[in-house]
């Protein structure tokens, strides 16, 4: 088994700006885990764990429907956390920009990974 999800990444601009982020809260807020800049990404589907031998197909059948979108670009709106801004466990990020396609892809990737189970 092997833990998976579907994700876009992030430009360089937006991640730039949530390095900066992630180094001024880091002391003002310890109790957080706080990601790498390097891992940010905008998760489509979360795949969980799942057999192996399923990555190369569920693989190509992304690829197929990735030929249908031109790259997204998002830019950074707003910051939130969970569960308050006292006592944050987590910082999420608001993204705008493509955000309809992108939905309209992760709804393209749920129908395709339902085959798969």
């Amino acid at each position: 088994m092997i833990r998976t999800f579907i994700a876009l990444p992030i430009n360089d601009e937006v991640r730039k700006a949530l390095a900066n982020i992630i180094f001024e809260l880091r002391a003002r807020y310890p109790q957080v885990k706080w990601v790498r800049p390097e891992s940010i990404h905008l998760t489509l589907k979360f795949l969980g764990d799942i057999e192996e031998v399923l990555v190369k197909d569920i693989s190509s059948d992304l690829d197929t429907i990735a030929q249908n979108y031109p790259d997204l670009n998002f830019c950074l709106k707003r910051l939130g956390s969970f569960p308050n801004e006292k006592r944050p466990r987590v910082v999420w990020a608001g993204l705008e920009g493509n955000i309809e396609m992108a939905s309209s892809l992760a709804e393209k990737i749920d129908v395709m990974c339902a085959k798969f189970g």
